[in-house]
């Protein structure tokens, strides 16, 4: 779920005024914050419903994020166990059409394990040990870095289908195949997760990420050896594979034949 909502523009230093985790067996509460007042929550527990003031309520699991600025009434109610991170502060700001920080009403992430998460549990601990430090602010500024990421990648998704996304790995493992590429090695090129990055590249191609590595390995492999005469070893090292032994099985399963047909092949053929 995303709905970016607030482009904010600060004036000022941000002054977080309160962090903590809440839990409870359910909670229902309406609340209006003060002037440039800005609430971040965390969702770890429990099933929420929120609305603000003249907008549809929406709905977030656990692990979700959700954003309430000083500008309207908001409402949050969790029938059921509840527990969340929250970081208040205050700055000066202005509400830009576009631009500026984007802070999403609300974001809803994949599971437990995102450093979103962990910045709001950070947040939390360093804001009860030194609330006032240079610190605290640095990580505010991380956290709402974060989340402003977050909601960018998940809005140009959401619009291009990831499409994007796959056309930069595509072009990152074309650039680098003489590597030893992993999957984790094309997400953090493009500075997102590898299982959200394998998930995009599955739906948008219909195989994963580390398949079609593998295949362009193959089908390079294939070209370095009929063209250029290299032996197993040598082709297999130019796709960053150092194994001659798993190169012949992987071609085999990729391709559907083996090396050694492939030069017999070649060979009754006269090329």
């Amino acid at each position: 779920m995303l709905s970016i909502d607030y482009h904010l523009d600060f004036h000022a230093i941000p002054q977080v005024t309160y962090s903590h985790i809440y839990e409870a067996s359910s909670v229902d509460y309406t609340h209006m914050l003060g002037a440039d007042v800005v609430e971040l929550s965390y969702i770890y527990e429990g099933y929420v419903y929120a609305q603000a003031e003249g907008e549809d309520e929406i709905y977030l699991p656990p692990n979700s994020v959700l954003v309430e600025v000083h500008d309207r009434l908001h409402r949050v109610y969790c029938p059921e166990h509840y527990k969340e991170a929250n970081c208040i502060f205050r700055v000066p700001l202005t509400q830009l059409q576009s631009g500026g920080l984007v802070l999403p009403r609300s974001l809803t992430l994949g599971g437990p394990d995102n450093p979103i998460s962990l910045y709001f549990r950070q947040m939390v601990t360093q804001f009860a040990a030194a609330p006032n430090s240079p610190a605290t602010t640095a990580l505010l500024f991380q956290l709402l870095g974060e989340i402003s990421a977050a909601a960018c990648e998940q809005h140009l998704e959401k619009t291009q289908g990831g499409e994007l996304h796959v056309r930069k790995a595509k072009k990152y493992v074309a650039e680098h195949l003489h590597m030893p590429l992993q999957a984790m090695d094309v997400a953090a090129a493009l500075d997102i997760s590898a299982s959200h990055l394998s998930r995009l590249f599955r739906r948008n191609t219909g195989m994963t990420l580390i398949g079609y590595i593998n295949r362009l390995r193959m089908e390079r492999v294939e070209k370095l050896i009929l063209l250029h005469s290299m032996d197993i070893r040598s082709a297999g090292e130019q796709v960053g594979l150092y194994d001659p032994a798993y190169v012949s099985r992987l071609f085999k399963r990729i391709m559907g034949y083996c090396i050694t047909d492939l030069r017999q092949s070649h060979i009754l053929h006269g090329n």
